[in-house]
This record gives C-alpha cells, sequence and structure tokens, in this order.
C-alpha cells in the first residue's frame, strides 16, 4: 500500500492546540528559520497519528498493543510524502518516505485491549499557547505530572479513521508524549528521537515521567513516561540553541574604521547568518549600507536599528530573489555583495538530484546573474564554500551549484575587465544553516567576514597588522 501525505500549516496550529505542544519550531516561522531546520517542521507525534490515521482508513482493526517509533529525519510542511505499508493482521510495519528517504518507521503488534479500565475521561478542551520550558536539564527536577487532556472534536476532524479505533485515553497518553518532548522535558530546544510504548493500563490515574538518563556527549535524553493507558520509554535529543546576532560593538573591534568612507555597499541576503555580520562590518567600516531581506523582516528591522543607533548608515529593503521582475530600485553601488541563498541542507534522491541542483542553479547562477546585469558598473563578491574542495557528503548539488556561480563570476571577469569580481571559497561558520547536533565547532561569521574584507580592500588580515 502507497498513500500520499502532505502536512498543512493549519494542520499543525490544530495539532498543537490538541496536544499541547506549542514549541516554536512547529508552530513560529520566524523562529524557526533561526533553528538547524531553517524552517518549521512537523510535529513527530503529529506524523505517527497521521501516519496510522491513513493506514487504518481501510481496516477494521489497529494491532497496537505496543508501539515502536524512529524519528529519522525533519518532516516539512506542505511538502509530499509517501507512506508504505508492510502489515499483516497482527502487525503494523509503516514506512514514510521523501524521495525515497525514510523519514519514520512505525511498528505495532498486538490487539488493542478493551475496554480499558479508565475511570476519569481526559478532560474535553483545547489548550491554550504558553512558552516551552528552557533551562538547565542537569538541575532540573527528574520526575514531574502531565495533565490529562484531548479535545474529542478536533481529535476526530484531523483523524476522522484513527478515532474510530483509537480510543480518547490512549490517543490522550500519544498526545502528552508530545507535549513532554517539546514544552515540558527537554522543552525548547527538543528533537523527539524514539519511543517504545505499550498497553499497560492502571487504576491510579495520573501521567508521570521521569528522567532516566541525560547524556551531554550527545546532548540525548531519555525518559520513561507512564501514561493511563501506554507505558515506555521516550529518547530525544537536544537541538543547538539558535547563533546569536552579532552586534555593531563587536565588528568595531575587528574591522578597520573609515576603511569604506564613502562607499555605497549592497547586501544581498543581509538579514542573516553571513550577511548580517557583513552588514555590521561594513557600517562599522564606514561604508553607507544596502541590505535586502525576503522573510526576516523582524531581524532585518532589528538589524537596521542597531546600525542606525551605533551611528552607522543604512536602509534595508524587502526583496525576493526568485521573482525576477522585481529588482531593487536604487542608484548603483560600488559594491554588490551576493549572500542570497535557499536551505542548503536538504532531503535528496539518488546520487544526484536533478530539481534539487536547479533551485541552488535558480539563486547561485540565475538570480545572481540577474542582479549583476541590473547594476553593470558595480563590482562583485561572491560566496563560494571550501565544500567544492572537500568533496562532503550529500552537499554534490550544492557545490556544483556554487561552482557554476564561480564560473560565471570568472567570465564575468573576463568579459567585463572593468568590474572587480571576488570569489571567496570560505569556511563553514556559526550560522542558522550549519547548526547540527554534535557538530564540531566552527568559527564565527563576524571572523571569517572580517578577515575576508581586510584581505579584500587592504591585502591582509587585522591580526596581522
Amino acid at each position: 500500500m502507497h498513500n500520499n501525505i502532505i502536512f498543512h500549516p493549519d494542520e499543525v496550529k490544530q495539532f498543537a492546540a490538541l496536544s499541547g505542544d506549542f514549541n516554536p519550531v512547529h508552530v513560529d516561522p520566524v523562529q524557526a528559520r533561526e533553528e538547524m531546520f531553517g524552517e518549521p517542521i512537523v510535529h513527530g507525534i503529529f506524523c505517527v497519528m497521521r501516519a496510522l490515521d491513513t493506514w487504518v482508513s481501510t481496516k477494521d482493526h489497529l494491532p497496537l498493543a505496543t508501539l515502536d517509533v524512529r524519528f529519522l529525519a525533519p518532516v516539512y510542511l506542505d511538502t509530499a510524502y509517501v507512506l508504505k505499508s508492510d502489515s499483516t493482521a497482527s502487525h503494523v510495519h509503516l514506512t514514510l518516505l521523501q524521495k525515497n528517504n525514510v523519514v519514520l518507521r512505525i511498528e505495532g503488534h498486538g490487539s488493542l485491549t478493551t475496554p480499558h479500565p479508565v475511570t476519569i475521561p481526559p478532560q474535553d478542551a483545547l489548550w491554550d499557547p504558553y512558552a516551552p520550558w528552557s533551562g538547565d536539564i542537569q538541575t532540573a527536577s527528574p520526575t514531574g505530572e502531565l495533565e490529562n487532556q484531548l479535545h474529542r472534536e478536533t481529535y476526530e476532524k484531523l483523524f476522522p479513521d484513527l478515532s474510530r479505533h483509537l480510543g480518547l485515553q490512549i490517543a490522550a497518553d500519544l498526545l502528552a508524549c508530545s507535549r513532554l518532548i517539546g514544552m515540558r522535558m527537554p522543552g525548547e530546544h527538543a528533537l523527539f528521537s524514539q519511543l517504545k510504548l505499550e498497553q499497560r493500563p492502571r487504576s491510579n490515574h495520573t501521567t508521570t515521567y521521569e528522567r532516566i538518563r541525560w547524556d551531554t556527549r550527545f546532548a540525548l535524553i531519555d525518559l520513561e513516561f507512564t501514561g493511563h493507558i501506554l507505558t515506555g520509554s521516550l529518547r530525544a535529543f537536544v537541538r543547538p540553541s539558535p547563533v546569536p546576532t552579532p552586534t555593531m560593538q563587536a565588528a568595531r573591534k575587528l574591522i578597520t574604521p573609515g576603511i569604506l568612507a564613502e562607499k555605497h555597499i549592497l547586501v544581498l541576503g543581509g538579514s542573516s547568518g553571513l550577511g548580517t555580520a557583513t552588514v555590521l562590518l561594513l557600517a562599522a567600516a564606514g561604508a553607507k549600507v544596502t541590505f535586502t531581506f525576503a522573510h526576516r523582516e523582524q531581524k532585518a528591522a532589528a538589524l537596521l536599528e542597531a546600525v542606525r543607533q551605533a551611528g552607522g548608515e543604512a536602509q534595508c529593503l524587502a526583496f525576493d530573489i526568485e521573482k525576477p521582475d522585481r529588482f531593487v530600485n536604487l542608484a548603483t553601488p560600488d559594491w554588490i555583495y551576493y549572500f542570497a541563498t535557499p536551505r542548503i541542507f536538504r532531503s535528496r534522491h539518488g546520487l544526484f538530484d536533478q530539481p534539487l541542483f536547479e533551485s541552488f542553479l535558480t539563486y547561485y547562477v540565475y538570480a545572481f546573474l540577474r542582479i549583476a546585469s541590473a547594476f553593470p558598473k558595480a563590482n562583485l563578491f561572491y560566496p563560494s564554500t571550501v565544500a567544492i574542495d572537500d568533496n562532503i557528503r550529500g552537499l554534490t548539488e550544492y557545490t556544483a551549484a556554487k561552482f557554476a556561480g564561480e564560473q560565471v563570476c570568472h567570465e564575468i571577469r573576463r568579459t567585463q575587465p572593468q568590474r572587480k569580481v571576488w570569489v571567496e571559497r570560505l569556511p563553514r561558520t556559526q550560522t542558522s544553516q550549519t547548526l547540527a547536533i554534535g557538530a564540531p565547532p566552527a568559527p564565527a561569521a563576524l571572523h571569517v567576514m572580517a578577515t575576508c574584507l581586510h584581505t579584500q580592500f587592504l591585502g591582509h588580515d587585522k591580526e596581522q597588522q
């Protein structure tokens, strides 16, 4: 059996109100862009329940006395996934895939025992939004209780077929697992990894948890979950915290003041990562900076305010690099720094994913050429990557597109000798794009770009002065 599944933003919001899991990585697009995945992801338990709902729609029973789930990769909104089944009458085996990459595995065995000896049903109510816990796991209480709550109408709306087979209390226990991981322990920076649950009805009507292990080496936490009916173990990772935004004060310590006085510089993609660091350094060096943003309007406004309060000169413009008919309307800058980029780390299909390659080319070649052509007298800075030399697994399409961009720069330099074209293969830096659990340390974007600017305009690194 193969079924297509797509998760929509409004459904994720409904699931958040149903489960009480309002972790920003699921429901806040602005904050999610600063996290390691670069955009909102779907709740793990929502994926499980939707997969079960899809599978059981053509069945007359649900063998789910035990449940073993592995969350193998993030699931994104408005993306097509395929649900594959290799199940029998007493065994559920489901796999959720995107471009043949497995993102979720579900194993279920045995028959549901009904009726369950539950005398206190879950409270029939939705959750109001609240903030997830964010603190020190090591010093936090290792045990706690969870509320028993499930809004029946929303449950039946989101999961019309599953709700015919999975009773309210078992569903409430599953939802409590999502709330525990995403809002309580580990909370704000949680990443669900695995759950193993079995039916074990109890007469004690409380839902509790206990921290069994906290491994700081791998940012890994193991919990024992005891619901009204479902009991077992949960495992989660703690995601790296978003990279803090650098400051003008820090930029001024790294750049030679006045080296770019009277220069007008345009920074494409200046509201995050390397772009933000470059805006701050250019302004600290005396340049008049115009920078663009596509989605991060609040961050762009905060960056603009920080530059101006520190005495710098800047303006920001909304600009979508994927819309060629909307060019920036301003005087020709002296330099253009091009940091526009899509999400780099994405699931791939086969040895070489042609659509993925084309999506990178859209940014790193086609849009870059349009900007270069729109300002034929401007000098160009093109940030490439050392990944071209390092041959990093999983980045074939990205590095190929960046290399193509380098070749375009060489051609511009050859055919338009009056223009300066600077290509720099940058190292992996601390940005939202490079956040990963267990990733090796990386230099800050501010330090990397300060070195580039001093080399570019002074011929040496400031630290060598």
